[in-house]
């Protein structure tokens, strides 16, 4: 397996935050985090932290991560082919979500529980109380995936005191939606709270289908249903109980692309089509796309989890965090978006991954008047599996050869492999392949804060990690990749992975293990009660994995070895909080510097992803 041996250098986006939003509207009320998992002032914790309250969230009709970047500055969500691959990105950095092998940079925790990948994170939020964006590596507490940084959800408790609120809301192209929410008491010792959510959106693309078979003039539209419920049992002073269940499910059709640019090759897939087949000029504003194959995606998102807090002694708490999580996600793909048939993905469960995990963590926490301490162990078990195909259109024969013979002969492939026109690639044909990857993944951690003098206090926190990966890829032509068998030239352009003999019938057998060590220091210097001033070191880590994609040597033998190394990243920081105007004014301001090796990010080869091994630099504000 081949990779970039550069090292990369960047400079992050330079950004200064005068006020935070969500203070100045609960000012001078101080808000409350949890971000190094104990209760504690924003204006005294030594860390970069953007928190979007509740109320903020709901005043601009947000309901998911990505409605987070409104109102949280370095804060970046996107999704590329589908909702399935979505990235999460914390000053300028995140993991590109293309393949389900590479996990997050960002890490997602909702409610105490760590979602496997940034797209499975993506439901409605229901009801939130905060969002806490940590930035920098957080690996010592939150653990692998979260070499970045982490985006901390805690949706709303249930309350013993009745409330109940609902929203309707409507809008051009076809935007409605509808939630309502209650919660109360069931009697002394119990509260329940359920969430109930509709959202609708017509299409934002209109799209060109060619001859079809797609029938879909709209793409890009939104179409889900999600609920969650809660149960809260405090039947003392000194422990309660917290029930989540929650389900989504979402049926649409994401994602095709309107063209930014216009390539010599459109004059070919203007031939074929029986349409122009994509744009004549480049119009992004028009939101024109073409796609004659199916985009339709089906989301299924649920899981179950118990928190359990019990009061030891009046100074030590145990917390258990116990989850069952299930997503399953299924796509169809137009992969030349374009109008022409040339090669795709269908809707039928040939392309798509799916994500069982269960996950323990057990933690202590303890204060004393000179030391606040933490100690917890976390197990988790993630089972993957992906499903990935690439089946050839009615124009991809024809395609390919109009690209060999620079648009003059449409049979050249035909030439080339000594096939009858039209049975070097059977419409229909192609590569199905399977990848199962199972982890399991074992940490102990702790955490401990040094009251030195009235005014400072020196934070240590440390993590040791064990990491096992298995991997099983099964691989496979339905062609038996005849063209690329009988081929005589251009075996770079007959030969691409999907077409590549040398994959039929094949599995292979990947293994991995490893330990890993990480930790912070942090210098906190509390000048006045409300100016606080910070140094800090921390280091995070990102497991080593396999790439989930075929790769190939340039003998078109199989690459046996897809693996990559762990990321792991080194933060400096410097940081100042204050409020003044009795609370009214929150000024927060951090300097950084950041160094990642073995970076892990896919990059399109034109044909496949692959993830180099770089290191990559940022130094900024935030």
């Amino acid at each position: 397996m081949s990779f970039a041996k550069s090292c990369l250098a960047g400079t992050a986006l330079l950004s200064l935050i005068a006020a935070v939003p969500a203070l100045a509207q609960t000012a001078p009320q101080e808000v409350i985090v949890t971000a190094q998992k104990k209760p504690e002032p924003l204006s005294r914790t030594p860390l970069s932290v953007a928190v979007v309250t509740g109320e903020a969230l709901q005043a601009t009709y947000g309901h998911d991560l990505k409605d987070l970047q409104d109102l949280t500055p370095s804060l970046f969500v996107i999704s590329t082919a589908n909702e399935a691959q979505t990235t999460a990105r914390l000053r300028g950095v995140g993991t590109v979500g293309d393949n389900p092998g590479l996990e997050s940079s960002v890490g997602v925790v909702i409610d105490g529980v760590q979602r496997p990948r940034t797209a499975t994170a993506m439901s409605d939020l229901g009801v939130i109380d905060r969002v806490e964006i940590l930035k920098g590596p957080q690996s010592d507490v939150y653990g692998k995936g979260a070499s970045a940084g982490v985006i901390q959800v805690v949706t709303e408790r249930p309350d013993f005191k009745p409330r109940a609120d609902a929203e309707l809301t409507g809008g051009n192209q076809g935007l409605w939606g509808a939630s309502a929410y209650v919660t109360g008491a069931l009697n002394k010792q119990w509260a329940g709270s359920l969430y109930v959510a509709g959202r609708h959106r017509d299409g934002q693309y209109r799209v060109h289908t060619g001859a079809g078979p797609r029938d879909q003039a709209r793409d890009n539209d939104q179409n889900y249903g999600s609920v969650r419920g809660q149960l809260l049992f405090v039947p003392n002073d000194r422990y309660a109980l917290r029930l989540i269940a929650d389900y989504t499910q979402r049926d649409e059709f994401c994602c095709t692309g309107t063209p930014i640019v216009v390539g010599p090759t459109r004059a070919y897939i203007d031939g074929l089509a029986t349409d122009d087949g994509t744009a004549v000029t480049a119009d992004p504003k028009a939101r024109n796309s073409w796609s004659n194959r199916s985009t339709k995606q089906r989301l299924v998102d649920a899981g179950v989890s118990a928190q359990v807090d019990y009061k030891v002694t009046d100074t030590v708490q145990l917390t258990s965090v116990t989850a069952l999580r299930h997503w399953d996600h299924r796509n169809g793909y137009d992969a030349d978006f374009t109008s022409a048939d040339i090669y795709y993905r269908d809707p039928n469960g040939g392309f798509g991954n799916r994500f069982d995990t269960v996950s323990e963590e057990l933690r202590l926490n303890g204060k004393g008047p000179k030391l606040d301490w933490m100690l917890g162990v976390f197990l988790d078990q993630e089972d993957l599996t992906r499903h990935d195909e690439t089946l050839y259109g009615k124009d991809y024969e024809a395609y390919l050869s109009l690209l060999l013979s620079a648009g003059a002969d449409p049979s050249k492939v035909s030439q080339i492999t000594g096939l009858p026109v039209g049975q070097s690639y059977v419409q229909g044909q192609g590569s199905h392949d399977l990848y199962q990857q199972t982890e399991r993944n074992f940490a102990v951690f702790g955490h401990a804060q040094w009251q030195l003098a009235d005014t400072w206090s020196l934070q240590v926190g440390g993590r040791l990690n064990r990491q096992n990966k298995s991997l099983v890829s099964h691989f496979s032509n339905s062609d038996s990749g005849i063209a690329c068998a009988h081929a005589t030239a251009s075996k770079s352009v007959l030969c691409l992975p999907w077409s590549n003999p040398a994959f039929n019938t094949v599995t292979l057998y990947q293994l991995d293990g490893e330990d890993a060590a990480t930790g912070s220091v942090r210098l906190k210097w509390q000048a006045t009660p409300t100016v606080m001033a910070y140094a800090s070191w921390s280091r995070g880590w990102k497991g080593a994995g396999f790439n989930l994609d075929r790769e190939q040597r340039a003998d078109y033998s199989v690459d046996p070895d897809t693996s990559f190394k762990a990321e792991t990243s080194q933060s400096w920081e410097l940081g100042l909080k204050g409020r003044y105007l009795d609370g009214k004014l929150a000024l927060d301001l951090a300097a950084f510097d950041e160094a990642f090796r073995n970076f892990q990010l896919n990059t399109f080869l034109g044909t496949t992803f692959e993830p180099p091994r770089v290191c990559r630099r940022l130094v900024g504000l935030s």
